[in-house]
Parts: structure tokens; C-alpha cells; sequence
């Protein structure tokens, strides 16, 4: 069968096996999805024909796009990404979004999820469309995109002063 539509915030997982120690997990806005690769580098129509099965009905965190999953010490952390804002009038901003800094993780393929950074901490500033690397039981975060609209001089906003 192919891979169901999921309504948001839903969790499922493929019995699919990996060749790699662990579950790969998908994420797409608070939908999560785990499943196992295959021994080989999968065909795309293999992937089509995964089982999925519900693992968790509603994610905790806030839907969003630019997310980072990565495994650090078998547990799956998320983090960061930007949730898009309802158009603003009179005149919309492309792009207007909340940007995420908070961080979760989960022990178990997606089941359960525990808060272990809040959003605008310490840790690091608020991104999406960032990269995150592992280099043993540390998470390297580098990058991104923060949002943030300002001004250009001279560009003919309304107030810009140019």
C-alpha cells in the first residue's frame, strides 16, 4: 500500500529494516513518521509500498517547516524550524514566520517526546533551514535563516527612509 496522507500531528512507523542501528525518522510539520530503511538503497517505489502503523496521534511541538532531527545517543533530538504566520494586511511580508530554537528529543522511535530546550534560550538562536551535525554525543548547530524583515534603505518601503 502506499504511504497514507496523515493528518497533522500524527506519528506512524514502517516495519521496514535499516542498515544502520536506530530508526529513520521523518518529520513533516508535527506529522512524524519512523520507519527502517532497507538493507540496500531503496527504490523510490519501495519506499511507496511501507507498511505504516500510528505511533503517536499529536505531536507536542508546534507545526513547522526547517526542522533538524538528528540521533545522538540513541534518542532522536528535534530542533529549531519556523512555523508561517497567517498574511498580514495591508500589505503581506513573504516569509513572515515564528522561528523555533526549541529543542526535544525521544527514546523511544517517536512515541513519546520531552521539551529539553525552550524556545529562545541560551543555547542558540532562534533558525530554520539550518544544518546540525553529531560528532559523537554532541550536536553542532551552523547556519540558518532567521526571518527577520528590516528595511532596506532606498527600496521604497512606506517609512523605510531611502
Amino acid at each position: 500500500s502506499r504511504v497514507p496522507r496523515m493528518p497533522s500531528s500524527e506519528c506512524v512507523r514502517s516495519p521496514m529494516r535499516a542498515p544502520f542501528r536506530g530508526t529513520l525518522l521523518a518529520l513533516l510539520a508535527t506529522r512524524v513518521a519512523a520507519f527502517s530503511a532497507l538493507p540496500e538503497a531503496p527504490e523510490p517505489s519501495l519506499l511507496d509500498e511501507a507498511e505504516w502503523r500510528l505511533v503517536k496521534k499529536a505531536a507536542p511541538w508546534t507545526r513547522r517547516a526547517g526542522l533538524q532531527v538528528v540521533e545522538i545517543n540513541e534518542k532522536f533530538v528535534l530542533m529549531g524550524g519556523r512555523t508561517a504566520r497567517a498574511p498580514s494586511t495591508p500589505v503581506p511580508i513573504p516569509g513572515d514566520s515564528q522561528v523555533w530554537s526549541d529543542v526535544w528529543e525521544s527514546a523511544d522511535d517517536g512515541v513519546t517526546w520531552t521539551q529539553i530546550a525552550e524556545n529562545g534560550g541560551s543555547h542558540w538562536a532562534p533558525r530554520a533551514y539550518f544544518k546540525c551535525i553529531v560528532l559523537g554525543d554532541r550536536a553542532y548547530v551552523m547556519g540558518g535563516q532567521n526571518y527577520k524583515v528590516v528595511a532596506a534603505p532606498g527600496a521604497g518601503m512606506q517609512g523605510g527612509g531611502g
